[in-house]
């Protein structure tokens, strides 16, 4: 074979596309398999009382832009951790979460928490401030109840500055005092 043969390139490239097909034949499934899995797998709960704390193991929260002007619980890198000895004040801080038909839309976004069971499926519970139009949008925030969504139902719980003072006291942050300066 010299340089000059015109099957030499178009054997390497016929290599390439071969390696690629098969990449391709094998790649599908292993993405298409695991993921109509995990359409088919039943939520970890639906509600809070359906939650057996004793099957969880981590749940991790993050809550942001509080109405009250404490300091953020987590971050969007790196979650706050519960520890287990206070998942069961952590579920309490957002009860009594009451189910609602999903008719006023969702609030202006607080955060979310995580609960990973020992089975390893997820659930996520999304947190939202009220944003009625009856009160007006800056006192609901504020006074308003937090809205709590699991998977696609709609729950109504504590008011917004209780809920996020337990989240704060369960994450050990302690609010800074009018007296020291900001940084």
């Amino acid at each position: 074979m010299t340089p000059s043969d015109p099957t030499a390139p178009a054997t390497r490239t016929r290599y390439l596309q071969w390696g690629a097909i098969i990449a391709i034949i094998l790649l599908v499934p292993a993405i298409l398999i695991p993921f109509l899995l995990s359409l088919s797998q039943k939520p970890a709960f639906q509600t809070l009382d359906e939650l057996d704390l004793s099957k969880v193991r981590s749940m991790e929260i993050f809550l942001l832009n509080r109405p009250d002007g404490g300091p953020d619980i987590g971050s969007t890198k790196m979650m706050h951790l519960v520890p287990a000895a206070d998942y069961r004040r952590t579920l309490e801080a957002m009860k009594p979460a009451i189910e609602q038909p999903d008719e006023a839309g969702r609030g202006i976004w607080l955060g979310r928490m995580v609960v990973t069971m020992q089975d390893r499926r997820r659930q996520m519970i999304l947190f939202h401030r009220s944003k009625s139009v009856d009160e007006g949008v800056a006192n609901a925030a504020k006074s308003g109840p937090v809205e709590l969504r699991i998977g696609r139902k709609f729950f109504v719980g504590p008011p917004v500055n209780e809920f996020t003072k337990n989240i704060q006291m369960i994450a050990g942050i302690e609010t800074p005092s009018a007296d020291d300066p900001k940084p």
